[in-house]
């Protein structure tokens, strides 16, 4: 699949329209089959949240969105429904709606449609505002990682993720994606290293989009449970139980437990796991650590896997 070169700072940018409405056009280089990644539309989400709130404390702690409809790449409208401001902690309610743009106020048609929702809490993450405790809590243990060498794809314990199945998502273009090279001891949990291609950083703000990436990431888990032991050879998209169905985020929720570096950082490590996968239904847990091991934010997502022809058969709403 072709590239789309852009990047993510360039893709999420957006207009303020009036005190509540902000306006963007979703890119189709962070879209799989013209359908916008979710977590990509997180990360604008929580860029007009910050934007919104500008003279409030704008550290993301905790975000939660209910994807209802399928995005479209295109135009968008951004509405911020309500604000509610206490001392420490702002709470913004906003919504994502697609279809029947108008050029002026109220800038969405009767046609128009919410596609996404979401509740953002912003506050001062480095605010001391009580005691802290020693958990004993300790993440699991993968292999440790030269990252100067897995950037070239030389580390002797960890290798790039290169299936057919992400080959043609052109929002996994965005990503670089490493697994360990040996099998880990359940086929329920992996841990990932993840970084952005052409050296774009990750900040705080694109969180999001790394945790909607475990959706598909859990499901590289599929290949544990067909393959023999110690190899990681057989593509995803050559396991049947996965031929042509598509998958789909219904919710996610993000905790966000310590920030980033205000230039981002090059590399973050994921681990994930799956506890339930049932009739096209599965969950995702994500834990996200930075290179010194420093848990980052942990997240919940529910996904669908779904025929992907009723995907083709869908009448959506044009832009």
């Amino acid at each position: 699949m072709p590239l789309l070169e852009t990047t993510l700072d360039r893709a999420t940018a957006f207009d303020r329209l009036d005190q509540h409405t902000y306006s963007t056009d979703l890119s189709e280089a962070f879209s799989n089959f013209g359908v916008p990644n979710g977590g990509y539309v997180t990360v604008l989400f929580v860029k007009i949240a910050t934007a919104h709130g500008a003279n409030l404390a704008h550290d993301t702690i905790a975000a939660y969105w209910q994807f209802l409809f399928p995005a479209q790449s295109g135009s968008a409208i951004f509405r911020v429904e309500r604000v509610n401001a206490g001392k420490l902690f702002s709470i913004f309610e906003i919504s994502l709606y697609q279809g029947d743009v108008l050029l002026h106020a109220p800038w969405v048609g009767p046609q128009s449609r919410r596609v996404t929702s979401a509740i953002i809490t912003n506050g001062p993450m480095h605010l001391s505002i009580g005691p802290s405790l020693d958990t004993q809590w300790t993440p699991s243990v993968y292999p440790s990682a030269n990252l100067p060498s897995m950037a070239q794809d030389k580390d002797r314990l960890w290798q790039r993720i290169h299936t057919v199945f992400l080959d043609k998502m052109q929002f996994a273009s965005n990503l670089e994606i490493y697994s360990p090279r040996w099998k880990t001891p359940s086929p329920s949990g992996s841990g990932f290293w993840i970084r952005l291609r052409n050296g774009q950083r990750i900040s705080n703000s694109s969180l999001g989009m790394l945790y909607d990436s475990a959706g598909f990431l859990a499901l590289e888990l599929a290949r544990y449970w067909k393959e023999k032991p110690n190899t990681l050879k057989t593509p995803l998209s050559e396991i049947d139980v996965f031929g042509g169905y598509r998958f789909q985020t219904v919710s996610l929720m993000l905790n966000v437990k310590n920030t980033l570096p205000a230039e981002g950082v090059e590399w973050l490590r994921m681990e994930v796991q799956i506890k339930t996968f049932q009739g096209g239904r599965y969950d995702v847990t994500a834990l996200i650590f930075d290179a010194k091991k420093q848990l980052i934010a942990e997240s919940l997502q529910v996904c669908l896997v779904r025929d992907n022809m009723k995907r083709k058969s869908q009448v959506l709403v044009k832009l």
